[in-house]
């Protein structure tokens, strides 16, 4: 024989909105971390590619500087010879050598 009892299975409507509305809370929360991760992640690789091209800058800079400054800094020269006394000069200090000799001939 078939029961003529029945089970009220319903959920009473009171209860339906709280559980629905802790969804949506719940929902809204979820969805706040992940637009915050999203948000977070990018700021991060925004970061990161600025501070690496500002190393590239900062190293090319330097390297350049570098360049330009062996570029600039003229090649040793090599050191003169001392300078040998033209034929003039050499001229110059007979004639005085033999000027003085005759002076000192004169004298004596």
């Amino acid at each position: 024989k078939i029961s003529t009892w029945e089970i009220d299975c319903t959920i009473p409507d009171y209860m339906l909105r709280t559980a629905f509305k802790d969804a949506v809370q719940m929902g809204v929360f979820i969805n706040a971390i992940i637009s915050f991760l999203i948000i977070a992640l990018t700021l991060f690789v925004i970061v990161k590619i600025a501070s690496f091209v500002r190393t590239k800058r900062e190293n090319f800079k330097k390297k350049l500087e570098a360049e330009i400054y062996e570029s600039e800094t003229p090649a040793p020269v090599a050191p003169a010879e001392p300078l040998k006394p033209s034929e003039v000069d050499l001229l110059i200090e007979i004639r005085d050598a033999l000027k003085a000799k005759s002076e000192e001939t004169k004298v004596q």
